[in-house]
């Protein structure tokens, strides 16, 4: 018997021992795993979501973990490409920042977090 966490129902469930869930998350496997010993043709796959939620952004320090270390420092052609744009639409380079606007953060979307991990 499986008891529903959300809703307490209890449903009767026809599992093999093995198919019992015995942690927070599963592996599923299409195939078990070549006996063989050739790796040469194995193929990772990712699957990545890049829905809208993925746009969704975090206020983080700058300078902080994978986006520095990423850059070593040092400017990309997006970071450029950005100031470009920037100084286009601001040529006086007033300050932009709402009043009580924190300066050392900077926003990062769950995108840039998962291209960051690849």
């Amino acid at each position: 018997n499986w008891t529903c966490e959300f809703c307490a129902s209890v449903t009767k469930l026809a599992l093999e021992d093995e198919e019992i869930p015995r942690g927070n998350h599963q592996d599923y496997l299409l195939s078990p795993p070549s006996l063989e010993g050739d790796t040469e043709d194995d193929l990772v796959v990712f699957v990545v979501d890049i829905s809208g939620s993925m746009t969704c952004t975090s206020p983080v320090p700058k300078g902080f973990g994978m986006f520095e270390v990423q850059t070593g420092g040092q400017k990309t052609s997006k970071m450029r490409e950005e100031e470009e744009i920037m100084r286009q639409l601001n040529p006086d380079g007033l300050n932009q920042y709402i009043p009580g606007q924190r300066h050392d953060i900077q926003y990062v979307s769950r995108m840039e977090c998962m291209q960051a991990s690849i």
